[in-house]
């Protein structure tokens, strides 16, 4: 099952940035790090640029940032962030973050896929026991989702941002998944699965348009 949460008081960088330039921001992938720690990749489409960048980087939550220009203004990066409980209990509870998204608005919504039973009501403890005010958006069933998973559509809008697809290609396999902080093997098999789902959905919606 797949379920989006608002979270109305939580603190942060997302947040701080979305709510300062008016932007959304999305975590594409966020993982542990050291402890309370997060590492995450994250995707700006309305960069204000270096403003904006250098804003990310003297962030008092963020320790480390790296931050691209692609098309069109759009920033895409890495950072590291000194707490990160959020995406510790997200998994402690057996729950898999899809993405995060932060409008400006103070809220910042959430989409995960539970796992296994009784790992709803596990992380709903955790996030009030954070303090955090949690609003239950929509809850939708797992085969009413998509073939596409939002980090392979998240990750393969990165790879073409980047310039993977051009011809000739301006990055390499090993250099996207440098960037993205995990193997080119698994990079690889998570483009190669959103690929052919994408192809399969466009496919089944052109034909019913037909």
């Amino acid at each position: 099952m797949e379920i989006v949460l608002d979270i109305m008081n939580m603190e942060g960088w997302i947040n701080d940035i979305a709510s300062r330039y008016l932007s959304p921001v999305t975590i594409i992938d966020c993982i542990p790090w050291r402890g309370k720690g997060g590492q995450a990749i994250f995707r700006i489409p309305e960069g204000k640029g270096g403003s904006m960048v250098q804003a990310i980087r003297s962030h008092p939550e963020v320790t480390t940032a790296d931050v691209e220009e692609v098309e069109n203004g759009c920033l895409v990066g890495t950072v590291v962030m000194l707490n990160c409980m959020i995406i510790r209990h997200i998994l402690d509870s057996g729950c898999f973050m899809e993405c995060a998204r932060a409008e400006g608005d103070g809220i910042v919504r959430f989409k995960i896929l539970v796992g296994i039973e009784g790992s709803m009501p596990a992380l709903m403890k955790k996030l009030n026991e954070m303090g955090l005010v949690v609003e239950i958006r929509r809850l939708t069933r797992m085969e009413e989702i998509g073939s596409v998973t939002r980090r392979q559509r998240e990750l393969v809008t990165l790879a073409l941002e980047k310039g993977y697809y051009d011809y000739p290609s301006k990055v390499t396999i090993k250099e996207l998944s440098e960037f993205c902080h995990i193997s080119p093997s698994t990079l690889r098999e998570i483009l190669t699965r959103g690929e052919k789902n994408m192809l399969i959905e466009f496919l089944k919606t052109d034909g019913k348009t037909q």
